[in-house]
């Protein structure tokens, strides 16, 4: 199933969140590559004991429960029997096979036959609590989180075999993960997280929608690169983010599994610079990127809008050639040809830019298009502003410009130098500090 389909409004992404975890939970802004008001990602948070939203961010992810069986079978197959059999009468009875047997042959199976479903899952998100999704859960894995309580018995167990003192399995796993040769095994090892992989909290579930929690990192490769590029200070720094990189290819590789979508936003970076790869994100993982989905992002979508049937915007964008998944340099030509209007195309600038759409801090700007004067209305010209005429004549008018340019002696308000008189005595003076 293609991105473009499973996108929601941002109105309806709010209210889906609110409907799975009550309004507890504060919708921050959403998480999205497209230049469309279009997402299935958020950054949320839970409120402090004071009701503040000052608390620690989350990034919550819904993938499609007709995309995603695998996971759907291993969820409902890890469920507590209460919560599975509240949960059958809404996926109409529908009844999976054994988490430890299952291996799935549908088409729509994103894994190898390497291992089996439930044991590629499993060594993807190890930490990762199951349940049905509600505001309770959701509360609890987050306080284990930043309590540590996930895995302070692998940390218990490598500070024990530092100390030389006899320690479990677990430390002898995680070292082999981080790549110390002296700990290299034969068997691929399944219990525990990859240190570079991003960890995966919860995998909760809704009757259409499988919901991931993640934890939020301050930055991501792509605002590395973008505004502080410098960040990277050295050549070794350099190498050793190569290296975390690397080292969580070649454990999902050890899986049978390819990633298919390396690129900058899903690097996640901590305070202290160390790499996350983010695995579970649109496109799904998939072994093999075929032909069509390369040549997706470069054809126009078929249909832009919200997947949510009934959304009061599902016809906004009914008329848009712009896909949500963009091709840049794509997206510049068809520009160029006059394929793209020039509002479509200033959505492409706003994120390139950085900027994303509900994000009050960081939103996506748009010239004026109305005056201010009434409310416009499609039926009337009313209320909307004349883009024939530049802000500057519109603000001065016709007559006081024309009469500025009418004559051949230059008024002494407007300067015939490249720079004003003000900007070359600004100059002249910065220059002898």
């Amino acid at each position: 199933m293609e991105e473009e389909d499973e996108e929601m409004c941002l109105e309806c992404l709010q209210r889906r969140i609110r409907s799975d975890f009550s309004h507890n939970l504060i919708f921050s802004h959403p998480v999205s590559q497209s230049p469309l008001p279009f997402a299935s990602s958020a950054v949320v948070q839970i409120p402090n004991s004071t009701g503040e939203p000052n608390s620690p961010h989350f990034t919550l992810v819904y993938l499609p429960t007709p995309g995603f069986d695998c996971l759907t079978n291993y969820i409902e197959e890890c469920c507590p029997e209460d919560l599975k059999s509240e949960h059958s009468a809404e996926s109409n009875g529908k009844t999976p096979s054994g988490v430890n047997s299952f291996r799935c042959s549908g088409s729509t199976c994103n894994f190898s036959t390497r291992f089996s479903c439930s044991r590629t899952i499993t060594s993807l998100a190890p930490i990762a609590r199951v349940g049905i999704s509600s505001y309770s859960i959701f509360e609890e894995l987050a306080s284990n989180y930043f309590s540590g309580s996930l895995e302070d018995e692998i940390l218990g167990s490598i500070s024990l075999l530092i100390e030389g003192k006899a320690t479990g399995r677990d430390s002898i796993n995680f070292l082999s993960l981080t790549g110390i040769p002296s700990f290299d095994e034969n068997g691929f090892p399944g219990c525990l997280r990859h240190p570079n992989i991003a960890p995966i909290l919860g995998l909760l579930k809704t009757p259409d929608y499988i919901n991931l929690v993640l934890p939020k990192t301050p930055y991501t490769l792509e605002n590395i690169f973008h505004y502080s590029p410098k960040a990277l200070k050295s050549e070794w720094q350099i190498k050793f983010l190569t290296y975390q990189l690397l080292s969580a290819v070649a454990h999902m590789h050890g899986l049978g599994i390819a990633h298919g979508n390396i690129c900058p936003s899903n690097v996640m970076l901590t305070d202290s610079c160390w790499s996350w790869l983010r695995i579970i994100d649109k496109p799904s993982l998939s072994p093999t990127l075929s032909k069509s989905s390369k040549e997706c992002s470069l054809t126009p979508s078929s249909r832009v809008g919200c997947c949510v049937e009934g959304c009061p915007s599902e016809g906004l964008y009914a008329d848009f050639k712009l896909s949500q998944s963009t091709d840049w340099d794509y997206a510049f030509n068809r520009w160029w040809r006059g394929e793209l209007s020039n509002f479509e195309y200033l959505l492409v600038l706003n994120r390139l830019a950085g900027r994303r759409w509900g994000d009050h801090t960081f939103h996506t700007v748009m010239p004026w298009v109305i005056d201010f004067s009434v409310k416009p209305e499609g039926t009337s010209d009313a209320g909307w502003r004349n883009l024939s005429k530049s802000k500057w004549r519109l603000a001065k008018g016709d007559e006081q410009l024309d009469f500025t340019y009418s004559t051949s002696e230059i008024p002494h308000h407007v300067s015939d130098e490249c720079l004003s008189e003000l900007a070359v005595c600004s100059t002249r003076q910065e220059g002898y500090h």
